[in-house]
């Protein structure tokens, strides 16, 4: 990976850069990305988060969210009381943060509420009744493609 600025752009997306940068200097006014440009970097983005593609090549990140979320490939909802197919092709988070003390609802009636985000966008939101406890570790894991 090399360094954008401040944020890190995957190798496999240097080529991409270089033709986005090359369109830009031979563009008409306005003109809009060409699509053979935006599924390029849609592949990148389901692969290595649109947040670290759109800040790397630079492009839109609300459009290419947008895009990424249109195709729909390796995520797919299944539904009331269905879970979420992650795909093959999910990569796994590259950092994951996990406090010391096991997670426990709390006492007083109200519980907590655990949410993980991929860097695709899809979110889980766990709610746990007061009282109850939760293996953080094991959900992340399952969550993000590694195993319980």
């Amino acid at each position: 990976m090399e360094t954008q600025g401040k944020w890190i752009l995957p190798a496999e997306a240097k080529p991409l850069q270089r033709r986005i940068e090359s369109w830009r200097r031979s563009r008409r006014g306005g003109e809009p990305m060409p699509g053979d440009l935006w599924r390029a970097a849609t592949a990148l983005a389901r692969k290595h988060g649109v947040s670290v593609i759109s800040r790397g090549l630079p492009v839109d990140y609300g459009a290419l969210k947008r895009r990424v979320e249109e195709d729909g490939e390796g995520v797919r909802d299944a539904g009331a009381g269905g879970g979420i197919d992650l795909g093959a092709d999910v990569a796994a988070p590259l950092f994951v943060e996990l406090g010391a003390a096991p997670l426990m609802g709390s006492s007083g009636g109200e519980g907590a509420v655990v949410e993980l985000a991929r860097p695709d966008g899809t979110r889980m939101v766990v709610r746990l009744p007061a009282g109850a406890s939760l293996d953080l570790a094991r959900l992340a894991a399952a969550f993000c493609g590694g195993g319980a």
